[in-house]
Order: C-alpha cells, then structure tokens, then sequence
C-alpha cells in the first residue's frame, strides 16, 4: 500500500510540473527547483569535471573537459517523453556533445521510435555557429530538447539562448568545461557535476550540486550536492541513497553508457 502511494504521489508531481517543467526523474534534485523540475523555455547549465587521462601532463589538466553525457541523455529521453509528439526531436550542437548512436537506439521504448532516428547532428566549427545554430534550434516548436556545446559563450550568448528558449518553449541544456564555471550567464540554472569515486566496480558516480536557480534564493548553510550513479549492469542512473536518513533508491529510467561520461 505505501509503494503504491508512493507511485500516485510522483505520478501527481510530475504532471503539476508537465506544463512548465520537466521532471528530472530524481526526487532529490527536483525538490531543489521552483515547480519541482528543470523549466521548459529556460537554459540549463552543465558543468562538467573530469580528470585528464592518465599519462597526461598536469599543466594539460585545465584544458581536458569530459561533457556529462550520461546525464545529459537521460534528461533528452525524458524531455522526448514528456512531449507526447512521435515527431518532435532532439538537436546535439558540437561534436563535443555528441553521445555514442548506440546509446540513442537503447534509449528507445515501445511506443516511440529511437532518439537516434529523430536527433539532429550539428558540426558547429566554431562559437559563433554554435550560438546562431542553437539559437535557430530553439526557436522551433518541433524541437523538444537542445543540447549544445556552451564553451566560450558569454553572458550575451547565454542571454540571446535563454530569450530564444522562451520564445519556443524548448529546453536547452549547455554542457560547459569546468574552467567558465565562474563566467556570468543568464541561464536559469547552472549545475556543477564532477566524477566521484565508487565502491562497486565498474559503477561510475557524480556529484551534481545546483550552484545557481533563478526565482529562489540560496539557504545559507544549505547543502545542494547529491549524488548520482551509474549501474552497469542494468544502465539505470539514480540517487544515491542518503545514508544518514535511509530513504530507499530512487526509480528512474534506463540509460546506458555513453562514450563520454565526464
């Protein structure tokens, strides 16, 4: 009886936020944001933190940068699954942001065909053709998600994004090297992700911490971070469990590994 509350209870969330946000699928986090999930017609900010391969120089280590693919994914698939049109499709904006296809065809579900028949590969050379690439693709109310290198844009960039995400209603995530973390953006959250270890191999684990969230202020002393991980054997990406409180693992949807994880 209490897990089926507990079904009704995130089945009742997730359709007060369907009209203005979309639920990232981890209670925890969704709990952090205004309307309980990430804002449609808004910029999301990931930043994302790796460290350099091995063998490599130390001075090359603020230049390495690991996109968080994974993440970034799952929250595709549930922007695809929350628009409720067969036709509406995702649009990856720089080679850097591009996940393994293989990963695309897992994604997809008995109803809907895989996001990899629907996605939209973009090869920006450059920021400027990122930036006039993504601010094209948001525009357009087939679209239901745009995934975008947000290296090297500034906050006039970020600015330009957020108006054409309104305009659309799309949402956009950025994925950005942790370098520009300090860099002023008007996104409508900015979110740190950074490789954790993990005590089952080869389980992989990230912390994410909202560092910043238009329309809510910050709680001093509060603790934003939480963490994530990745199952190998089953490709599920949940919550991990807090265990000073004892809450049991969040559901979430299946994604399976990408090629670059962060």
């Amino acid at each position: 009886m209490v897990s089926r509350l507990e079904e009704l209870r995130g089945a009742l969330r997730e359709t007060a936020v369907a009209r203005t946000g979309l639920a990232t699928g981890w209670p925890d986090l969704d709990e952090l944001l205004p309307g309980g999930g990430l804002r449609r017609g808004g910029v999301h900010e990931w930043v994302g933190v790796a460290p350099p391969p091995d063998g490599e120089k130390s001075d090359e280590r603020s230049a390495f940068w690991c996109p968080p693919l994974a993440i970034v994914s799952h929250l595709v698939r549930r922007a695809l699954a929350a628009a409720g049109d067969p036709v509406s499709y995702p649009v990856w904006i720089g080679a850097a942001v591009w996940p393994y296809p293989r990963t695309l065809v897992e994604m997809a579900d008995r109803q809907r065909a895989a996001p990899l028949e629907r996605s939209l590969f973009v090869r920006a050379p450059d920021r400027a053709s990122r930036l006039w690439a993504a601010d094209v693709a948001l525009r357009n109310p087939a679209v239901a998600a745009v995934v975008a290198d947000g290296s090297g844009f500034d906050l006039a960039a970020t600015r330009r994004l957020q108006l054409a995400a309104e305009v659309g209603g799309t949402l956009c995530l950025l994925a950005r090297p942790p370098r520009e973390q300090s860099v002023l953006s008007a996104a409508t959250t900015r979110w740190s992700v950074r490789s954790c270890p993990s005590l089952v191999v080869p389980a992989k684990r990230w912390t994410v911490e909202l560092l910043r969230c238009k329309g809510m202020r910050p709680v001093p002393g509060a603790c934003d971070l939480r963490i994530l991980e990745h199952d190998h054997a089953t490709g599920a990406i949940a919550l991990v469990p807090d265990l000073l409180d004892g809450p049991g693992q969040a559901e979430v949807e299946v994604v399976k590994p990408v090629r670059r994880t962060g």
